[in-house]
């Protein structure tokens, strides 16, 4: 792939990519300037352990049982909890800076732009769609 190739695949404003990728840090300080950088750690480090947890269960029960939905049901919970990692360790990463509403400034300011992030966050459904999404704005960030 080209240089001039990459440049197409950019989220820049308009683009189909960016009415859709979820900016996970974004994420993580809309989450942390409306409800309370406690409120969220929480929330975020239960929705790791605690799928986590939930996950190990159901995959034990299906095991002993042999019934598939239990399987299934475990690397749902598996993933969903996978999703949660990265949110999390930004979580953690703004709390100890204090960034949050600074992050977050642009879109506090157009309530049009955080109506967007309500709807992306189904993102922690799909299979490692946040995992892969974190990982890649990372390495933009480098």
């Amino acid at each position: 792939m080209t240089l001039a190739d990459r440049s197409r695949y950019k989220c820049t404003p308009g683009t189909l990519v960016a009415l859709i990728a979820l900016d996970v840090r974004k994420l993580a300080a809309l989450d942390m300037a409306f409800h309370g950088e406690r409120f969220i750690l929480g929330e975020f480090g239960i929705g790791v352990a605690g799928s986590i947890v939930l996950c190990v269960l159901s995959l034990s029960a299906g095991f002993r049982s042999g019934t598939v939905w239990e399987l299934l049901l475990g690397l749902a919970l598996l993933w969903i909890g996978l999703n949660y990692v990265p949110l999390l360790v930004h979580a953690i990463d703004l709390a100890r800076l204090g960034a949050a509403r600074l992050e977050a400034a642009d879109e506090i300011e157009r309530p049009e732009l955080i109506r967007g992030y309500t709807a992306r966050q189904l993102w922690i459904l799909l299979p490692f769609a946040v995992v892969i999404m974190d990982l890649v704005q990372r390495r933009r960030r480098l």
